[in-house]
């Protein structure tokens, strides 16, 4: 947790009586689509944590759970991700109106990246898409279909930077399928896909999906990937991956999930934000997600930016705070923003992939592709021949640039 000296004389437990400075934050109804613990509840355990050991200048955090129709005396707001309330308040210009600064969300949505209110954490669902498109593009693929959430933003802006990044390379869209995760059509939406992709199938299947819509759609056994089935980091989560190794079904093993941030699994289990990303302590699973991180890593980037803000912590200078902080983690590229907009915090994209073996040894984890070169001996039975995709600069919307290069264009 942030503990170095900025702005205070000292750094310790809340003194008592002190004013509490007040956080917001939408507690969602639903989450996933599968039964997995809520980013609220690992926030609220990492900010108790925080006032136990430390302290903003003397003064403790409340986290407030809100409709976020109101700003109140609050100095900030926490964006959760996947959370319709918060992208609806942001869309709608709320959060300028209420001149609150507001960090993290799940980046995916472009209006993430426009505001002048919100400092994002994740990389935007369109980047991640492009860069999947690219990374397949290499691997030989030139026939392409998205699936995506009809009801959610980051949905259709994944299909429309399929759509104009397949056309910009040279290739051909068969299909563009919206779903609705509460309908009881997907059967049908299934055999128009199928239908759509031919005989000849597509190369390349993208989905961009919440993980219970996902397990619904691959059980309708639509047309597999000829080359790659690949999807946005909302599947990239330990419950979509039981829930596939359950059902059996051949179509998860291999796919690719693109992220900005390198998700709790495997030798990444014992970083800090992986650690709270765990839900062992909620329910006593081992549960991961790399939507959770995204929560978890925001709070880190609240808590320094107000910890800099000093002793005066106002709404004022929280945005002075978090538009010269530079945030540095184990688990994404360094977070930086600015007074411009659109804000760019996250320039990371890289290619986790899914492996559910049914043999002996019996395994379902998600492993970074590199790692797998080194452990196919060991998967008993499995056809996979995995390749590294190594680490990529997301790609934006006119350019792509190797890592470390930077953003041109409109990285939306």
């Amino acid at each position: 947790l942030p503990t170095k000296r900025a702005g205070c004389k000292w750094i310790e437990p809340a003194v008592a009586g002190a004013r509490k400075i007040k956080v917001l934050a939408h507690r969602p109804t639903t989450w996933l689509g599968i039964d997995e613990p809520s980013p609220y509840d690992h926030v609220v355990r990492l900010i108790d944590d925080f006032n136990k050991r430390s302290s903003i200048c003397g003064s403790a955090i409340e986290l407030v759970d809100s409709n976020l129709a109101e700003a109140g005396d609050a100095v900030a707001v926490m964006g959760l991700p996947l959370d319709p309330v918060f992208d609806d308040a942001i869309a709608d210009g709320r959060f300028e109106r209420m001149a609150i600064p507001v960090v993290g969300g799940d980046g995916l949505a472009a209006h993430q990246h426009t505001s002048p209110a919100v400092y994002p954490v994740g990389t935007s669902a369109a980047a991640l898409t492009r860069t999947a498109v690219h990374h397949a593009y290499g691997e030989g693929a030139r026939t392409y279909a998205v699936v995506h959430d009809a009801t959610n933003r980051f949905g259709s802006e994944a299909a429309e930077a399929l759509k104009s990044y397949v056309n910009r390379l040279g290739g051909t869209v068969k299909a563009s399928i919206a779903v609705d995760p509460v309908a009881s059509t997907l059967a049908t939406r299934s055999e128009e896909f199928s239908r759509a992709c031919g005989n000849h199938g597509c190369d390349f299947v993208f989905l961009a999906l919440l993980p219970g819509t996902a397990l619904t759609w691959l059980s309708a056994n639509p047309q597999p990937a000829k080359i790659r089935l690949a999807a946005l980091p909302t599947l990239l989560t330990s419950g979509f991956a039981d829930g596939c190794f359950k059902t059996g079904n051949e179509q998860c093993d291999g796919l690719t999930a693109w992220s900005g941030f390198i998700p709790p699994f495997g030798e990444h289990a014992d970083n800090l934000e992986a650690a709270y990303a765990w839900s062992t302590q909620l329910d006593n699973s081992r549960k991961g997600s790399a939507m959770v991180e995204a929560a978890v890593i925001s709070a880190r980037v609240l808590l320094e930016a107000m910890i800099e803000a000093g002793p005066r912590l106002t709404r004022s200078s929280l945005h002075r705070a978090l538009e010269r902080m530079t945030f540095i983690s184990n688990v994404t590229s360094p977070l930086q923003w600015s007074r411009q907009v659109p804000r760019v915090g996250n320039r990371y994209a890289k290619a986790w992939s899914l492996v559910v073996q049914h043999a002996a040894h019996t395994a379902k984890r998600y492993r970074d592709r590199a790692e797998q070169t080194a452990q196919q001996q060991r998967l008993d039975g499995s056809a996979y021949s995995p390749v590294d995709t190594g680490d990529h600069a997301a790609l934006p919307g006119r350019e792509w640039h190797e890592v470390g290069t930077g953003w041109r264009g409109d990285p939306q």
